[in-house]
Protein backbone atom coordinates (compact mmCIF):
# COMPACT_ATOMS: atom_id res chain seq x y z
CA UNK A 1 0.00 0.00 0.00
CA UNK A 2 1.44 3.30 -1.06
CA UNK A 3 0.42 5.08 2.16
CA UNK A 4 1.31 2.17 4.44
CA UNK A 5 -0.57 2.27 7.75
CA UNK A 6 -2.14 5.59 6.75
CA UNK A 7 -3.97 3.93 3.84
CA UNK A 8 -7.73 3.71 4.50
CA UNK A 9 -7.71 0.07 3.39
CA UNK A 10 -4.97 -0.92 5.87
CA UNK A 11 -6.00 -3.53 8.47
CA UNK A 12 -3.99 -5.22 11.21
CA UNK A 13 -3.99 -9.00 11.54
CA UNK A 14 -6.37 -8.89 14.54
CA UNK A 15 -8.74 -6.59 12.61
CA UNK A 16 -8.70 -8.98 9.65
CA UNK A 17 -9.30 -11.94 11.99
CA UNK A 18 -12.34 -10.29 13.56
CA UNK A 19 -13.73 -9.35 10.13
CA UNK A 20 -13.40 -12.99 9.02
CA UNK A 21 -15.22 -14.20 12.15
CA UNK A 22 -18.02 -11.71 11.54
CA UNK A 23 -18.30 -12.69 7.86
CA UNK A 24 -18.47 -16.38 8.77
CA UNK A 25 -21.26 -15.67 11.27
CA UNK A 26 -23.15 -13.55 8.73
CA UNK A 27 -22.95 -16.40 6.19
CA UNK A 28 -24.19 -18.92 8.75
CA UNK A 29 -20.93 -20.86 8.84
CA UNK A 30 -20.84 -22.87 12.05
CA UNK A 31 -17.61 -23.03 14.02
CA UNK A 32 -16.73 -24.17 17.52
CA UNK A 33 -13.97 -21.69 18.33
CA UNK A 34 -11.63 -19.07 16.97
CA UNK A 35 -7.98 -20.10 17.20
CA UNK A 36 -5.04 -17.76 16.57
CA UNK A 37 -1.29 -18.08 16.77
CA UNK A 38 0.92 -15.53 18.47
CA UNK A 39 0.49 -12.00 17.13
CA UNK A 40 3.16 -9.33 17.02
CA UNK A 41 2.75 -7.75 20.43
CA UNK A 42 -0.10 -8.22 22.82
CA UNK A 43 -3.45 -7.70 21.10
CA UNK A 44 -6.14 -7.29 23.73
CA UNK A 45 -8.64 -5.74 21.30
CA UNK A 46 -9.26 -9.04 19.48
CA UNK A 47 -9.67 -10.96 22.73
CA UNK A 48 -12.05 -8.33 24.12
CA UNK A 49 -14.13 -8.42 20.93
CA UNK A 50 -14.38 -12.21 21.08
CA UNK A 51 -15.33 -12.09 24.77
CA UNK A 52 -18.00 -9.45 24.12
CA UNK A 53 -19.49 -11.67 21.42
CA UNK A 54 -19.29 -14.69 23.77
CA UNK A 55 -17.28 -16.62 21.19
CA UNK A 56 -15.07 -19.46 22.39
CA UNK A 57 -11.45 -18.80 21.48
CA UNK A 58 -7.87 -19.89 21.98
CA UNK A 59 -5.20 -17.22 21.45
CA UNK A 60 -1.51 -18.03 21.74
CA UNK A 61 0.47 -15.60 23.85
CA UNK A 62 4.16 -14.89 23.94
CA UNK A 63 5.85 -16.45 26.93
CA UNK A 64 6.51 -13.05 28.54
CA UNK A 65 2.89 -11.89 28.56
CA UNK A 66 1.22 -12.20 31.94
CA UNK A 67 4.39 -12.91 33.86
CA UNK A 68 5.04 -10.88 36.97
Amino acid sequence: MAKGRQDPAFRTKPQIALELVERAQAEGIAFCATVADCFYGDKHALEIALLQRRLPHVLARRSTVGRG
